[in-house]
């Protein structure tokens, strides 16, 4: 395995230029939470901009990737593990551009505004076949 250390880097909080720049570079992103998140920005942002996700199987994260298709999920605190999938992905860049392009599409899909505009009416439709058109249970 070639050394990738020199590849990776933690850039903290960003403002939004500068963020949409790093990820227009990336060749993938990292969410390492050590807390039980339930949707979190970064990983919707990367996969906005076409970039695969390796996040912590905490919280909600492990629900917004589709494991080795947009990400990849690795045990939380596992350090070892999390580094060798980073570098997997540095290491195969066909392979992180095809994981990028799934990830652009699962955005597309279902992270728009009109998407989910779409899918409360469809929840609120569903709740309301589901106990009458009074709203009575």
């Amino acid at each position: 395995r070639s050394d990738t250390s020199d590849q990776i880097r933690f850039h903290g909080r960003l403002e939004t230029t500068a963020l949409r720049e790093l990820l227009r570079r990336s060749a993938v992103a990292a969410v390492s939470s050590r807390y039980h998140e339930n949707m979190p920005l970064a990983v919707l942002e990367a996969f906005a901009a076409g970039i695969p996700v390796v996040v912590s199987a905490l919280g909600g994260l492990p629900e917004l990737i589709d494991p080795d298709v947009d990400g990849v999920v690795v045990p939380p605190n596992d350090s070892a593990s999390l580094g060798s999938n980073l570098a997997r992905l540095i290491g195969a860049p066909d392979l992180a551009f095809a994981m990028g392009r799934k990830a652009r599409a699962k955005a597309e899909r279902l992270y728009t505004a009109d998407g989910h505009v779409d899918r409360l009416a469809d929840l609120y439709s569903e709740a309301a076949a589901r106990h009458g058109a009074t709203g009575h249970a």
